[in-house]
């Protein structure tokens, strides 16, 4: 279990992308294959880390489907 502290629709600032990098190299070399994410309100935290892990887990292909944040995002959704 992971906890982060971050404002709702905010960016969390105490998590760099190499928390995120770790935290997806961790993911394929252990071969997770689901993951449960929540935050206590559940209306912008959660969108926000799925979208770290979505960009971080996606190829660069993958990516250039995301011109901006708010289509990754949208895409969460």
């Amino acid at each position: 279990m992971i906890e982060l502290d971050f404002p709702d629709f905010g960016v969390p600032m105490d998590c760099p992308p190499a928390f995120w990098e770790t935290l997806v190299e961790d993911i394929r070399e252990r071969g997770i294959k689901s993951i449960h994410t929540m935050c206590m309100g559940g209306h912008g935290r959660t969108g926000i880390q799925l979208a770290c892990l979505k960009w971080h887990l996606a190829t660069e292909e993958e990516r250039k489907a995301w011109p901006d944040a708010n289509a990754l995002i949208a895409e969460v959704r």
